[in-house]
């Protein structure tokens, strides 16, 4: 019922891969100047994302990701939904249903989100 009420003149996508949270503050300020109205900014996936800095460590990266991520969302006061994969240690457990350590590549993901959902096929 979401999209049946949705004006889709005032959607925005942007097909980009490689962005930072640097590059997408930048256009959401130019977006802001042109008096768009930002409700909600949807990331596909935050693996997807470079970070600011160069590390050796990818999981520092994320973690860096996660949080400019959460502040975006504070300093534009929007939902933002970060889509995510997960590392393949499930793989190999019995019970199959995603939990929070298996986010791929982060500690922090948890730590700076304000829900977690996973989607789980149901046996």
């Amino acid at each position: 019922f979401l999209i049946k009420n949705y004006n889709f003149e005032n959607l925005i996508i942007k097909d980009c891969s490689s962005l930072s949270s640097n590059d997408i503050e930048v256009q959401l300020e130019y977006y802001k100047k042109k008096n768009f109205s930002i409700e909600i900014i949807i990331i596909d996936y935050i693996q997807l994302m470079k970070s600011e800095f160069y590390s050796n460590n990818r999981v520092l990266e994320i973690s860096d990701i996660s949080r400019s991520l959460k502040l975006i969302a504070k300093h534009f006061d929007c939902v933002l939904i970060a889509l995510s994969q997960l590392n393949r240690l499930i793989e190999y457990r019995l019970e199959k249903t995603p939990i929070l350590s298996d986010l791929r590549d982060s500690g922090s993901i948890e730590q700076d989100a304000d829900i977690v959902i996973f989607l789980n096929k149901k046996k």
